[in-house]
Parts: C-alpha cells; structure tokens; sequence
C-alpha cells in the first residue's frame, strides 16, 4: 500500500516535471526570435508592403497641415513666423486664435493616439497572419483614445515630472550657482530617465493589445520589459541611427526619416511586445 501511495505521488508529480522542460523550450524559442535585427528589417518591409501604414502615421500631421494653411490664409503670407516674429505679435496672435489653438491641439491629439493604435492593432494582424483593413483598423484604434491618453499623460509624468520639479528649483536658487545646479540636476536624473524610458517604451502595445487601463498598462509593460532593457535600448538605439543617416540627405532627409523611422518603430515595439508576451504570463 505504502510503495502504491510513493507510485501515485511520482504519478502525479510526473507531468508538473514533464511540463517544465517544455515550458522552458518554448521560452527559449519564443527569445531566439526576437532578433533585432529581423525585427526592423521586418518593420520596414511591411512599410513598403502595407502602404496603410504610413497613411495612418500621417493622419495628425494632415490636421496640422490644416492648421498650418488656415493661419497662412488668415495671416496673408506663407510665411508666418516673420508676421509673429516678435513676443508681443506673438501673445497677441495666441489671444485672438486661442479657441483654434485648442481646437487643433485636439484633433492632433485625437489622431495621433489614433493613429498609433491603429498601428500597432494591423502590426499584430499581420503578425498572427491575419489582414486588417485601414477602417478596421482606425475604428477599433479610436476606441483606445482616453485610456492611451491618460498612459501618455503618466509616462511623462513619470519620466520628465521629476526633471522639471528640479530644474524649476534650481530657477529660484542665487544666480553664481544656477549653472551648477542645472548641469547637476541634469546629469543626476539622466540616466535614471533613460532607464525609466525604455522600461515603459511598450505601454502603449500593452494598452491597446491587452485592453487594461492606464495604470494597468504602465505595470505589465514594467514586468514584461523586465530582464529586457538593453533588447529595447538596442532597437531605439538603431532606429536613431537610420533616422540620423536618412536625414542626411539634403532638403528632404529629415521629412523622410520621420514618415518611415516613426511608424517602423511603432511596428517594431509591438512585434518585440508579441515576443516578449510569449516568454511570460500576461498580468492583468
């Protein structure tokens, strides 16, 4: 009875034994595919292959493109900043376009969440195999707007809050040591905003991908980019140097960069979220 009852608890014993070996291959072949390299050779490729993608990245630049013609229309020039080139032109203008000011400011922010989770919902489609249209893809993008927005809000609390409080202290201290204490408030908070950056680069993938709220979102990114820091360093760090060697070429560089770096970054994070969600549990 005895050696029964040490058999039946092997038994049971076997397959929570069995199962970690394979949990632990799965793991390991889930990290072996995030490759950096694969993954942003991958982002620009469906760049080329999707067209849908840069439409919906250059959605908020459209409003401000609207924006930009109506004060040119209104102002009588298309070069605006010689007619409110000085402070008074300028706060006089800021009065009297107030209302649009805000009005603008919106419809770009409204866009521009929009546009990135609409984004990131086709980026993880194409990744499963499945195909999203444009609609589709803004319709249910839009949907995520208040809680994207509340996470934005908090991740720049978060990661520029505490530089501002400091800089705005050293402002009222005595002129001989204001310098001092900018460089040494700059450099002491640094690195530490670096780190909190890349920590939190994938909330808005786990917003959108996952449904949670803004705080909610802010904790599954912290824990899924846990032991991952320098895989997500790398790829900003890359996509900086091809934003940098693409604005080299003359008058147009720059615009360039930022239609394709910006909306391959976006598909790169979410294809390195979907890597990472297969190497641990999602919290939620």
């Amino acid at each position: 009875m005895r050696n029964g009852l040490l058999t039946a608890g092997v038994l049971k014993k076997t397959p929570s034994t069995a199962t970690t070996p394979r949990r632990e291959a799965a793991r390991a072949k889930a990290e072996e595919e995030i490759d950096v390299v694969k993954i942003l050779k991958k982002s620009f490729k469906s760049l080329i292959e999707k067209p849908s993608f840069l439409l919906l990245y250059l959605m908020p630049f459209v409003v401000a493109l609207i924006a930009f013609v109506h004060v040119c229309l209104v102002l009588g020039t298309w070069t605006p900043w010689t007619t409110v080139g000085t402070t008074s032109a300028l706060i006089n203008f800021v009065k009297g376009w107030i209302l649009w000011i805000i009005v603008y400011a919106i419809a770009f922010i409204i866009t521009m969440l929009t546009s990135q989770a609409a984004i990131i919902l086709k980026a993880a489609a194409l990744k499963r195999g499945k195909s999203m249209s444009l609609g589709g893809a803004l319709a249910k993008g839009i949907r995520h707007i208040p809680r994207l927005f509340a996470a934005l809000v908090l991740v720049g609390v978060i990661v520029a809050g505490p530089l501002f409080l400091l800089i705005g202290a050293a402002v009222f201290a005595p002129p001989p040591i204001l310098i001092a204490v900018l460089a040494l408030v700059l450099l002491a908070w640094l690195i530490p905003m670096i780190y909190i950056s890349i920590r939190l680069a994938l909330f808005a993938q786990a917003c959108v991908l996952e449904n949670m709220g803004s705080v909610g979102c802010l904790k599954e990114c912290w824990h899924m980019t846990k032991g991952n820091f320098w895989l997500i360093f790398v790829t900003a760090f890359l996509l900086g140097i091809v934003s940098i060697v693409i604005g080299l070429i003359p008058i147009v560089g720059s615009l360039i960069a930022m239609v394709l770096v910006g909306p391959a970054g976006i598909i790169a994070y979410t294809l390195i979220y979907l890597g990472l969600r297969k190497t641990r549990p999602i919290r939620k």
